[in-house]
């Protein structure tokens, strides 16, 4: 009997290299609140979005940020997890992606220059936000970027609204989107290469 290796994998905090001709098959997927804390655990609420992470599949690729608008909020004012079981080639394995996260399925290898594409701050529901693509662009720290969301920084595009900072960005090749809300702080991380360099004798 061929035996299946479960691993747990979190988005963007490394790199993980794949077959690319493995057949990608999505087992379950729910969204929702997830404890850190075994101790909370019974806390968990959750709904099974394994059918709209399923229709998201393309040509064996699966592309999709990780929202509210996208998977309905099954406990608000708590931060949410993307938790996805699937089948690549013959081998189980598990991710979990936080809420605002992007989920690239195969998981890629992430190396490259960051550069920011594009960057938006407040109600992106009604549209009412200010584009900070410049001022985001300017903190980016060679392989990071990190900023604290909050009106002093960004301004108040809509006020009396709970708002969000949108990032669009790219590592290399590989297209993201990272979304973080008003009082907390985005950070973008790129994995450091593995270095070439041959130890001396």
């Amino acid at each position: 009997m061929l035996r299946t290796t479960l691993a747990v994998l979190l988005l963007l905090s490394g790199s993980w290299g794949l077959a690319a001709d493995a057949p990608l098959e999505i087992l379950e997927a729910q969204y929702g609140y997830l404890p850190k804390d075994e101790a909370k655990a019974a806390q968990a609420k959750t709904v099974d979005v394994t059918a709209k992470v399923k229709s998201q599949l393309k040509d064996g690729h699966l592309r999709l940020e990780v929202t509210n608008a996208r998977f309905g909020d099954p406990l608000p004012n708590y931060g949410k997890t993307l938790r996805v079981s699937y089948k690549l080639g013959e081998t189980e394995r598990l991710i979990l992606v936080p809420e605002g996260e992007t989920l690239l399925l195969p998981v890629p290898v992430l190396k490259g220059p960051l550069k920011v594409r594009k960057a938006a701050y407040g109600d992106h529901d009604s549209g009412s936000v200010y584009d900070v693509t410049d001022d985001v662009k300017a903190l980016v720290n060679g392989r990071t970027l990190k900023v604290e969301v909050t009106n002093d920084r960004f301004g108040d595009p809509a006020s009396g609204v709970f708002k969000a900072l949108r990032v669009e960005y790219s590592i290399g090749e590989i297209e993201l989107a990272k979304t973080t809300y008003e009082g907390g702080t985005l950070v973008i991380e790129v994995p450091e290469e593995p270095s070439t360099t041959t130890p001396a004798k």
